[in-house]
């Protein structure tokens, strides 16, 4: 994820995927490769193991998303594209109606959301956390931040909520329970 071009009414940002191309390319390459090798069939170890190779390649190729989103103040408009190979997707919507921009974070990976005056979440593309030797690399958070700046929007980082907090909500709730069965009062949710 990446922003390729800013101007004080226009963002985009976009991801190639490269990576995932260049992976998958290899994959298929090295397939390819073993079938068309002399002793294809009667090798040892059997060669017959390099269709997969070739076919979970294309496949990877095929299947891999490039994604591209737009940020226009002067026609006030949000476009995310998800490009493959074959076919695309697009989906706009109104800058008016996004309240704030919330960066999801769990223990794995980190998710940017644009939330919308109506309580909708936009997820936008995104690949979480890189991990090398343990520790994150990754720009989303600076990504997010240069984003709600553009949109002079709020910025907000949530997580799950931890065991202890889940279990004091739950113990809260048997105890509010408890305490209605005790007065008396109807226990039950219509």
């Amino acid at each position: 994820m990446k922003i390729t071009k800013q101007t004080p009414s226009l963002m985009i940002i976009k991801d190639k995927n490269i990576m995932s191309f260049l992976f998958a390319g290899i994959f298929a390459l090295i397939g390819f490769l073993i079938i068309l090798s002399p002793d294809f069939l009667n090798a040892d170890p059997p060669q017959i193991l390099g269709v997969p190779f070739f076919f979970i390649g294309l496949l990877l190729i095929f299947s891999t998303t490039m994604y591209s989103i737009t940020i226009n103040k002067g026609i006030n408009k949000l476009s995310i594209v998800w490009r493959k190979l074959i076919g695309y997707r697009k989906d706009d919507y109104d800058l008016n109606q996004i309240n704030q921009l919330e960066l999801y974070i769990s223990h794995d990976s980190e998710q940017l959301l644009f939330i919308l005056k109506d309580g909708e979440e936009i997820a936008l593309p995104s690949k979480g956390v890189t991990r090398v030797m343990g520790m994150k690399v990754s720009n989303i958070r600076k990504i997010g931040k240069s984003i709600a700046e553009f949109l002079n929007i709020k910025f907000i980082k949530t997580r799950p909520k931890s065991l202890v907090e889940s279990l004091s909500i739950v113990q809260e709730t048997i105890r509010e329970k408890r305490s209605r069965k005790d007065r008396g009062e109807n226990t039950y949710e219509d």
